[in-house]
Parts: structure tokens; sequence; C-alpha cells
């Protein structure tokens, strides 16, 4: 249900930038590909069932993947406004060397278990501009990342699968900086954090930083670019199904963008 709200607000979003950027410049329209490098320790627990601390290594979750990307991109006056969207599927088979319990379910030590770990991330980012002048730009950003996590672990024996889902908005500030180099060229860089603690939802971000640098090639209205992303997040959520998820995603990146008016 939340996914769908998720969905539904990025779609109020856009119909709405549609409307509000007509008359500013062509909007951007950016497709990406994530060489991903990937990393985590989970714990769920299940009522008065304490989990076991997992790691992707126990587990067998592959941790490389490439992670598409897209990306629309607003402009009008100094502010931009960008939606976001990516979803990442690790996957794997280990044999486990200890007994584990996940979401009140315990597998034996000497299982052979299949694991999967869907993360899906929804972004609404705005920057507003504090300093542009001969195209370069340095501005204040903020924001929100919705992240919904699916865990499943598949006994291959029994074929006996437990799953569970936590989903976690996760909002942001930092800033952003881009440079021309000759005509051609830009570089730049964005770096947002954050941490917070809602009793009502028993959800408590610990950390948060989201790290992005880059070098781009324009021509006319298309480019290409080229960077290397880092997210590292640690949260909590208390309650029935409790959950205390660290983790880091990371790794280059290759896109390339056209503006389109609108």
């Amino acid at each position: 249900m939340r996914l769908v709200l998720c969905i539904g607000i990025f779609i109020a979003v856009l119909l709405v930038c549609t409307t509000v950027f007509a008359q500013g410049e062509p909007f951007k329209f950016r497709l990406s590909s994530w060489d991903t490098e990937f990393n985590m320790n989970l714990t769920v627990s299940q009522d008065s069932t304490i989990g076991t601390e997992l790691s992707s290594n126990m587990l067998g979750l592959r941790n490389d993947h490439s992670v598409p990307s897209l990306e629309l991109i607003f402009y009008q006056s100094g502010f931009k406004l960008t939606l976001g969207y990516w979803e990442a599927l690790y996957t794997g088979t280990g044999q486990l060397t200890t007994n584990i319990t996940f979401a009140g379910v315990t597998y034996s030590v000497s299982d052979v278990v299949d694991s999967k770990l869907k993360i899906t991330s929804y972004d609404l980012r705005a920057q507003l501009n504090l300093f542009s002048i001969s195209n370069t730009e340095i501005g204040v950003v903020g924001g929100v990342r919705f992240l919904n996590y699916y865990v499943q672990i598949v006994d291959t024996t029994s074929a006996f699968a437990e799953s569970d889902e936590a989903f976690a908005p996760v909002p942001y500030i930092g800033g952003a900086a881009e440079f021309p180099i000759e005509n051609l060229f830009v570089v730049g860089a964005n770096v947002v954090t954050f941490s917070y603690s809602d009793k009502s939802t028993g959800l408590k971000l610990n950390s948060y930083l989201d790290t992005n640098f880059y070098a781009e090639l324009r021509i006319g209205p298309i480019a290409a670019r080229a960077g290397y992303s880092n997210i590292k997040l640690n949260f909590e959520k208390t309650g029935t199904d409790a959950v205390d998820m660290d983790h880091y995603i990371k790794g280059p990146f290759f896109g390339v963008y056209i503006a389109l008016p609108l």
C-alpha cells in the first residue's frame, strides 16, 4: 500500500511539473546504468523471537549487479526538480555455517538456501542554486528517497520460503556544485545526508549518506555522463516485525540524457 502511495505521489508531482514548468527550459530525460558493489547486515525479528544478524556473504548474495536508473529533470529560473527511480535485485545461494533465525523462522546449519533481496528507490529531489555565473552552479539540495526492501530466504531442501518487507522514507539535505571545463565538458558533485527518529512509526534512521561525483560531455541537447555514486544507510524499525538494516551500494555509473521541450 505504501509503495502504491509513493507511485501515486510521483505521478501527481510529474503532472504538476509538466504544468508549472511548461514555460521553463526543456526537461531532461536521463537513463543510466550503475555497476554496483553491495554489502549488507540485516536482522529481522518476529514478536519475541530475536533474529540473527545476517550478512550478504552468509546468504551467498552476489555483491555485484548492474542497476538501471531513470531520471526526469525539470528546470525553472535557478530551480531544479528531479524525479528518480531505480530497482536493484541481488540473488544468490549459500550453505549456512550456523543456525539462523529470520522473521521468526529458524534455518539449520548446513542448510542450502536461495536468497533474494530487492531494493526499490523512488527519489524526489529539489535543488536551488545560490550562485550561478558562467555556467558554474553551487546550490542547496533537499528531498526524500522512498526505499522499499523485500527479502526472501528459501530452504532448497524443503522448499520452505520466508520473506519480509520494510519501507523507509529517507529525507535528506545537502549541497551540489557543477563546474564547466571549456565549452563541452562539465564536472560536478553532490552530497546529501540526514538522520531522524519517528516514535509514531517506530522508524529510526541512524545514518544516511549519498555522494555522487561525475563528469559530463554535452553536445547540444544530448549529453553523456560518467561518475561514481555511493549510498550508505543504517535504519531500524521496531514493532512485531522488527528490522535492523545496515548497507552500502556503491560503484561507477554511465548514462545519457536528452533535453526535450514540454
